[in-house]
């Protein structure tokens, strides 16, 4: 495995947890507080903040593999 690809694998391997403590955490409020509506809402946040994460954090390596090639 190459070190780009093992940097990868931690970083969405650290990633994931928080994804799941995020969906845990909604999924508390709509089912153990009875919070369906704010449940709701915060698991649509999650599902956001977790797609700009990803979505910036993926835009960044294309980009520095771009300016690695120019040089």
């Amino acid at each position: 495995m190459t070190t780009k690809n093992h940097k990868l694998l931690k970083w969405e391997l650290c990633w994931i947890p928080v994804e799941m403590a995020m969906t845990g955490f909604g999924l508390f409020l709509m089912l153990a507080l009875e919070l369906i509506e704010g449940g709701t809402y915060f698991l649509c946040f999650a599902l956001v903040v977790s797609l700009v994460v990803r979505v910036t954090h993926y835009c960044s390596i294309r980009r520095q593999q771009c300016e690695e090639s120019m040089h």
